[in-house]
C-alpha cells in the first residue's frame, strides 16, 4: 500500500569543490657547441710511423712522390704528406727523400739526434 501522508524531507548539504590549477612552463635551452681542431702531432721524416727516421721513410718518400706524378695519385694521408715534406715547400719529392737520407746518415754518425736541428741547419728560412 501507498501512503501519501509520509513526508520525505531531503535537506540540502553544502557542496565542497576543489579546483586544481595546472601550470606548465617551457624552458628552451640553447646549447652552443665549439669544436676546435687538434692539429696532428707531426713526426718529421717518420712518414711510416715506426718512431725512426730511416732509409725506408726515404724510400716511402719516393714511392709516393712517383705515384703523386702519376694519374693514379700518392696515397699518403695529410699527416703523412707533412710529415714527409721536411724542406717546407708544400711538395712531396725527391728533395725531401734526399734530406731524410742526409739526416739518416749524420744521424749514424751522432751529428744529429733530433730530426728538428736538422731541419733549423739545413732549411733556414
Amino acid at each position: 500500500m501507498w501512503n501519501s501522508d509520509i513526508v520525505i524531507n531531503l535537506k540540502s548539504r553544502p557542496v565542497t569543490t576543489t579546483t586544481a590549477k595546472t601550470t606548465t612552463t617551457t624552458t628552451t635551452t640553447t646549447v652552443t657547441t665549439t669544436t676546435i681542431p687538434v692539429k696532428p702531432v707531426i713526426n718529421y721524416g717518420d712518414v711510416n710511423g715506426d718512431k725512426k727516421v730511416d732509409s725506408r721513410d726515404a724510400s716511402a718518400v719516393l714511392i709516393e712522390y712517383a705515384k703523386s706524378s702519376t694519374v693514379a695519385g700518392g696515397s699518403f694521408t695529410e699527416t703523412q704528406k707533412l710529415a714527409a715534406d721536411i724542406n717546407g715547400d708544400k711538395k712531396v719529392d725527391s728533395r725531401d727523400a734526399s734530406a731524410i737520407l742526409l739526416y739518416y746518415a749524420l744521424s749514424s754518425t751522432n751529428k744529429y739526434s733530433r730530426i728538428e736541428d736538422f731541419m733549423a741547419d739545413y732549411f733556414k728560412k
